[in-house]
């Protein structure tokens, strides 16, 4: 695979696709080092929290949390939907700061597997999503239920900016969204309206706590949104 074109091709879907390969490691801390150190963890945390100008650092952890896991779902599934492979990072030598791109030293794209779901717990959930949502509960008090909630909107807003890019993978995304969200741990992470496993027709079990930034509001999937009420 030309990896030079995939990343390319990524980079097109914005941002939170971009992939930004690295021959030295940047200032920021690796990945792994946000999951183990709780130094680290804590300083990305009241950085996002400065950023969102609030003194919550529960709000500033959920966001982290909820903007990590999009730039982690978005280019593997972006890889996965368009070139029936698996994106793989290693967290060891893959740097990020709240509110930049990803920087990947090693990078792998491997032929998938027979289950998608399978797949995408192997190359993000487990290396990434489980320790990062660990670590961050060790330092605030946070319910699980939220966190994995903000992974929830995270994959389904990922999908939304893909398949609105590429329509021609939507009726896979939308296959993909509804094998996820039947099983743990996205299967009580919210409800669909219209049997749509989409964005637009998911209301979330919980909330992201975003209502608590200064001129912030309720999101379009949030349980406590007026127009779910």
């Amino acid at each position: 695979m030309d990896f030079r074109a995939l990343l390319a091709e990524l980079e097109s879907f914005g941002e939170y696709f971009t992939v930004v390969p690295s021959t030295f490691p940047p200032r920021s801390p690796s990945l792994a080092q946000l999951y183990s150190d709780d130094r680290a963890l804590g300083t990305a945390i009241d950085v996002t929290a400065r950023a969102l100008r609030t003194s919550e650092r529960r709000v500033g952890a959920s966001i982290l949390v909820q903007g990590l896991a999009a730039r982690l779902w978005s280019p593997v599934l972006a890889v996965l939907l368009l070139h029936d492979r698996v994106l793989t990072v290693d967290p060891a030598t893959t740097w990020w700061a709240p509110g930049d791109r990803l920087h990947v030293a090693d990078v792998r794209a491997e032929r998938r597997g027979g289950d998608a779901v399978l797949d995408l717990r192997r190359a993000v959930v487990e290396p990434h999503l489980v320790p990062l949502l660990t670590a961050v509960r060790r330092r605030v008090r946070l319910p699980e239920a939220l966190l994995w909630g903000n992974v929830a909107s995270a994959l389904l807003g990922s999908l939304d900016v893909l398949t609105r890019a590429r329509p021609d993978v939507d009726a896979d995304g939308e296959r993909l969204a509804r094998s996820a969200f039947g099983q743990p741990p996205l299967d009580t992470a919210g409800c669909f309206a219209d049997g749509r496993r989409t964005a637009e027709a998911f209301t979330r079990s919980s909330c992201c706590l975003y209502y608590r930034v200064p001129g912030g509001g309720w999101c379009g999937d949030c349980a406590l949104s007026p127009r779910h009420g």
